[in-house]
């Protein structure tokens, strides 16, 4: 994951934790994860280019019919409520055929930090610890948690084939067994 995509999570997560209160969800098909996904029902994150003036960006808001709800002044990024009638997905469009705009994306909803079911995870340190000698796996979660088409190789001889997360998934490749 590229800096400025972690950069844009790390925003987005402060603007959602500051008006998590009493917000309607929605979930909307991500375009790039192809997967359903919580977002804050009628609102966009929209950043301007920089240099691009305060005039022009409340324009832009304007002629589009977005409404800022907050900013984030120091990156030009607007909080827009979408108007009536609109889509996300519409509005998205809108905003980024404006060439004021670097991106305009929906009001993702993340959450940080949440346990799996597992009732042994948090004995499994190498998964997440407080000292950071982990491999992040909450947070790679929260990214992506896998598909049917990606297949992973475990060398292991103590795996327990019948466990209930692993027996529906299993897969052995007859040619070498």
């Amino acid at each position: 994951m590229n800096m400025k995509k972690v950069f844009v999570i790390l925003l987005q997560l402060v603007v959602v934790a500051n008006s998590y209160a009493g917000i309607k969800k929605a979930s909307i098909i991500d375009p790039v994860s192809k997967r359903r996904v919580e977002v804050v029902e009628g609102e966009l994150l929209v950043k301007f280019r920089h240099g691009t003036d305060k005039a022009a960006m409340s324009m832009t808001n304007k002629n589009l019919g977005g409404r800022k709800k907050s900013e984030i002044k120091h990156f030009n990024i607007h909080c827009i409520k979408i108007p009536a009638g609109k889509t996300i997905e519409e509005m998205i469009e809108l905003y980024k055929n404006n060439p004021d705009v670097e991106f305009a994306e929906p009001n993702y909803i993340r959450r940080a930090f949440i346990t799996p079911n597992d009732t042994n995870f948090g004995s499994q340190w190498g998964l997440h610890d407080s000292s950071d000698n982990d491999m992040d796996a909450p947070e790679a979660w929260d990214i992506d948690t896998g598909t049917s088409g990606v297949v992973i190789a475990v060398i292991d001889s103590g795996i327990h084939y019948n466990h209930e997360d692993l027996t529906n998934n299993m897969w052995e490749n007859f040619l070498f067994s």
